[in-house]
């Protein structure tokens, strides 16, 4: 039996790649006599096209460069809008404390004696003036005076039970964090220190995550949920 051969084509086929191969300035006159000028026309279309993507690639890196600056901005914005917001609470904290220790915890006679609002200017002299003599006296080190007096919100109060004095040391933020109840509870170590008092950490805000919600309540810093308060008349 024979066994089919593939089809090599005309005869003239071999004999003509014999003569391609040995005279290779040929091919290019044969390929335009024999492709169509749609197939002609393909390598130069290539070549502009290679160059349309590279200069796309390079109008996407300035996009890119100019969105990066974008991004930045944005989170210099956020951060920004974060600091005034939080100054915003502080404010209302400091107007409400007196009606939010009395309605959240009971105490009576609750003064505002430190802070950037809410502070009587004769109740901020005096407090001042009990820190420092507790400086002087070496019951509180520098750094727990300055922690005192870079604490947001002091309020002064009586226990109704037995009118003995509560110091509250408050830390105000939008959105409260570790570093918000560290900072509430070094405050209310060092008045006690200075004072002799009582001292409650508190931080209020209108956001704090499960997990530093667990971390405040273990350290015994309450929590002022200021969405509560600001969403009522007090």
């Amino acid at each position: 039996m024979v066994t089919p051969q593939p089809d090599a084509g005309p005869p003239v086929v071999p004999r003509l790649i014999e003569e391609l191969d040995a005279h290779p300035e040929a091919r290019e006159p044969l390929l335009r006599a024999l492709l169509t000028d749609e197939f002609l026309h393909m390598p130069p279309r290539l070549a502009r096209i290679e160059d349309i993507v590279g200069s796309s690639q390079g109008d996407m890196k300035v996009v890119q460069g100019d969105m990066k600056v974008v991004q930045g901005d944005v989170k210099n914005l956020q951060v920004e809008v974060g600091w005034l917001k939080g100054k915003a609470l502080e404010t209302d904290f400091g107007h409400r404390a007196t009606s939010i220790m009395n309605l959240r915890f009971g105490f009576r006679r609750c003064r505002v004696v430190w802070g950037k609002t809410g502070a009587m200017a004769h109740h901020a002299e005096s407090f001042a003036e009990q820190v420092e003599d507790a400086h002087e006296d070496g019951r509180i080190t520098d750094a727990q005076l300055a922690r005192i007096f870079n604490t947001d919100v002091i309020v002064r109060c009586r226990r109704p039970s037995d009118s003995r004095t509560v110091w509250v040391a408050a830390e105000v933020a939008g959105r409260l964090d570790y570093n918000d109840i560290d900072r509430a509870v070094r405050s209310a170590d060092a008045l006690r220190l200075a004072l002799g008092d009582d001292a409650l950490p508190l931080v209020a805000g209108e956001r704090i995550d499960p997990p530093d919600l667990a971390r405040a309540q273990q350290a015994g810093v309450a929590f002022v949920n200021m969405v509560d308060y600001t969403s009522q008349q007090i």
